[in-house]
């Protein structure tokens, strides 16, 4: 797909005959460009684990422990607390509220992070076979 964009920008530089900025006048600059932001990305992924990793046990948890207690908030609420009698809290629209953008938030960060590492995956692949 990025090479797609590239591609198109290449083009719109070629037959315009415009710079598509003043230091990126050819394809291959505009490529050169779009991979140095692509490795600084990852180092920036890399440093955010590395931070993550080291730290104490909350920041490495937080997002698991996050969704085990929504998680059993819903659980008891909805389903043991019905089927056992006990007393249930009613779940006012906040909550629900805050779940759904917890749950997005979760979501997208998560596949944020599956998209670098593909595209990190498919990066360091196309440069171990330039290599060879």
């Amino acid at each position: 797909m990025i090479k797609k964009v590239i591609d198109s920008i290449g083009l719109a530089i070629e037959k315009t005959g415009e710079a598509f900025d003043k230091n990126l006048t050819t394809k291959e600059e505009v490529l050169e460009k779009v991979k140095d932001i692509q490795s600084k990305l990852v180092e920036a992924r890399l440093a955010y684990q590395l931070a993550e990793a080291n730290g104490n046990w909350m920041q490495r948890s937080w997002r698991p422990i996050t969704g085990l207690v929504f998680a059993v908030i819903v659980i008891y609420n909805k389903f043991l607390g019905v089927a056992f009698g006990l007393p249930v809290a009613e779940l006012e629209a906040e909550f629900w509220n805050v779940f759904q953008i917890t749950l997005g938030i979760f979501g997208l960060t998560r596949g944020l992070e599956k998209t670098v590492n593909a595209a990190n995956n498919i990066f360091q692949k196309k440069k171990r076979k330039g290599n060879e």
